[in-house]
Parts: structure tokens; sequence; C-alpha cells
């Protein structure tokens, strides 16, 4: 009997999407999320290549346009708040119109990345919970937040978890989309080593809103300091403007409060920053004011010939190849899609299913996780001498006008599969 029972741990990017093409499918999925409710913090992302057919395909496309963040562009600039370099989305063609309503309008079949910026920029809370509601509506998938898996159980024909809440449940196929860290991963590959696989990039990344100021729009504005440090302020909406405070070396007080409390993380960060001059002050003041705080150590994840699986369980997103190249979010959407169209594929052969989506996917996720060697240092450099020469770069990459000839970054070109989502649930 083809298995209908089908968990996924996670309720991020990836586990959304595995569960909306899964539940499109007919299967009966759910979903725990150890967290209480959806996590909102996080970064401006965007979506390129691949991801843009699979939102037509779940009919968000007007959903995703009405909360981006409209974004113009990006401008690098000084001590002075000064702008010597920038980059704009449709330096080289984009269209940008409005629809009938009014508002601006970025048609995802037609987008091009040129520059710095993409033409879909988003924040992650609002991408999240675009996907979680596009999933949540098919009656045959359930979300239970505020809950984890704390131990799995195989059989050749079932998996049977323990939860957080002391429940033991059974399902045919286990799936851990819970992030780069997957707690749900280590119980898979039955490794005690919270930090396996985990390749540190020696980089940190807070992400937090601050109250907007008229100068935080339409650009991002970013400003290197000295000391391996970077500060960007970012369009978001009405009220506030996103945050980023980047620190391009392992920083042992960081490391100190990885695990600590907010407080103590937003401390360690205000006495990086203090002295880093341009709207650095004002950074930090709205950092410790906001509850919507997020520190992060910049890591891939690559898991080498264990493989994205095992038995019934598999992992997608970041669990499985956490990118730090901006493609994260591009690989989670195509990694759902992907491994649900195997998944009904072979219903009754979970290990086939698995391991053609591995097949299929795992040439382009390490084209799309590949960066130079010390690629967040040479960005934002330690030295006086390095921050002149990453300015002096960035001007002459902005006066020559290369980027209205070559675009900036794409995703490498992948043939998407069709699958018969619903041809199943029919």
């Amino acid at each position: 009997m083809p298995p209908q029972k089908i968990l996924i741990s996670g309720a991020g990017i990836a586990g959304s999407v595995t569960a909306y093409f899964l539940g499109r499918a007919g299967f009966s999925v759910t979903v725990l999320e150890r967290n209480p409710a959806l996590r909102t913090a996080g970064q401006g992302i965007d979506m390129e290549g691949p991801a843009i057919p699979i939102i037509q395909k779940m009919g968000v496309e007007e959903l995703i346009n009405e909360k981006t963040t409209k974004e113009k562009g990006v401008a690098f600039v000084d001590e002075s708040n000064i702008s010597f370099a920038t980059f704009d989305v449709g330096d080289k063609g984009t269209d940008i119109g409005k629809n009938g309503s009014g508002r601006v309008w970025l048609s995802l079949a037609d987008k091009k990345h040129t520059g710095f910026t993409s033409a879909i920029e988003i924040m992650r809370g609002d991408l999240c919970n675009i996907f979680y509601t596009a999933a949540n509506a098919f009656p045959n998938v359930k979300f239970i937040f505020n809950t984890s898996i704390t131990s799995v159980q195989r059989t050749s024909s079932s998996i049977t978890i323990t939860t957080s809440a002391g429940k033991q449940e059974t399902y045919d196929i286990l799936i851990a989309a819970d992030g780069f860290r997957s707690k749900t991963r280590q119980l898979i590959l039955e490794t005690n080593d919270s930090e396996a696989f985990i390749q540190s990039q020696n980089c940190w990344v807070a992400y937090f809103s601050i109250p907007r100021k008229p100068q935080d729009f339409p650009r991002s504005r970013g400003y290197n300091a000295v000391g391996g440090r970077f500060i960007m302020i970012r369009p978001k909406d009405d009220q506030v403007s996103s945050g980023y405070l980047v620190v391009s070396k392992d920083e042992p007080s960081l490391r100190k409060v990885q695990r600590k409390s907010m407080a103590e993380q937003k401390a360690a960060l205000a006495e990086l920053f203090a002295d880093a001059g341009w709207e650095a002050t004002r950074v930090i003041a709205g950092m410790k004011d906001t509850e919507d705080f997020y520190l992060q150590d910049v890591a891939k994840i690559q898991l080498g010939g264990r493989g994205w699986s095992k038995g019934r369980c598999a992992m997608v997103g970041d669990a499985a190849y956490c990118s730090f190249t901006g493609t994260g979010t591009t690989l989670a959407i195509l990694g759902g899609y992907m491994l649900a169209g195997e998944i009904l594929q072979s219903p009754d052969q979970p290990e086939v299913a698995f391991k053609a989506y591995e097949d299929k996917l795992a040439g382009y996720v390490k084209k799309a996780q590949s960066a130079p060697t010390g690629g967040p240092q040479l960005f934002v450099p330690q030295t006086r001498l390095g921050v002149w020469m990453i300015r002096t770069l960035f001007w002459l990459v902005y006066w020559s006008g290369i980027t209205r000839w070559v675009g900036g970054f794409k995703m490498p070109k992948f043939d998407l599969p069709e699958y018969p989502f619903d041809r199943r649930s029919e």
C-alpha cells in the first residue's frame, strides 16, 4: 500500500513548499514546528531561476508581488553617507510597471537579476506566511506548533516518532526541513554532534527591524567599516526598515553568546559596532528596542557521502544543503517541489523517490553553493586598505557600467520536471 502519512519537521520555506505539493497530491501531511508560531524574523530574501515557475504553479505570484519591499537597488556609501556606487534593479532592462490597482507590479515570468538586488525582494516572514497559508488551505495538511521530534524509531515499513509533548505517532515518511542546525537531521543520521556537517564561513549576520527614516527608501544602503564590519539598512515597509550587522571573522564574543539570550547577543553586537561610524549609533539603538532580532553564523551544509536521506527519512532545504551564496531560498523552494514530486512518482518506494530527488538535484545544488574561498572576507575586509580597495572596486564597477551588460549573479539553468500533483488527488 502506498505511503499515505507524511511527517515534515519545520514550517519554514522548504517545509511549507513540500507540504503544499504533497497536500495537493492528496497525501496526509503533518507539519511540526518547534516555535509557538511562524518565525517572522529574518532578512530580506530573493528568488531566482527555477523558483519562479514553482511559485506560479502554487498560484501565489500576486500575493508575493503585493509583499515585495519595492527596493529599487543598493547604494554603497562612505562615513558621510555619500554614495559612491549605486546598482539598481532594471539597469539591464527589467520591466517595472504598475498593475490596474496602481501598485508596482513585477511580472515573475520576466524577472532579470542585475547588479546586487533581485527584482523579487521580500521579507522572509512574509514569504513563509504566504507558503504556510497556501499549504494549510488543504484539508489533508495539518500544522502543529510548539512541538518538535525527540526520538525516531524506524522499520522497513514505517517511522515512529516521539514528540516533545510525549506522544508517539507512526508515519510512512519523515522529512527534515528544520534548518541548517536541524535536530531532526541529527536523529535521522544518528549523530549526537550538533555541529556535524556545518561548514562555518567565519562570518556572522544579525537581522532586525529599526524605525524607518526618509533616507531608507527606495534603495538599500551598505557601509563597510574597518575591522571586518558591514552595516546595511534596507527598505521593509512604511513604518520600519531592516537593519543588518555583519562581522566577517570568527568573532569570539559572538561565539560566546551564540546560545545565550537575545539581550546578551545584542549587547555583544553593540560593543563591536560602537565605533563603526556612519549610522551605527542609530542602528544599534533600533536593535536594542526590537524583538524582531535574529543572529546567525554564516555556514553551508554538505552531507557528502551520507546523502540527503536514510531509509524512509529525507532532508530538504537548509537541513540538507544550506547555502550562503544568496541561493538558499531558491534551493529550498526547488527542493520542496522536487522532493514532493519524486515521492508522488514512487509513493510505495520512498528510497527510490529519495534517490531520484538527490540524483536530479545534487549537481545543481553544488553549482549554487559554489563561491570563492573567503567570500565574506573579500567583501567585508578587515583593514583600512582593504576597505579602500573594496570601495574602489565597487566604484569602478559602477562607473564602468559593466552590470548593464553582464548583469549580476544568475542561478544556474535547471530543467524543471513536471509532476502530476493534481491527477493523484482526483
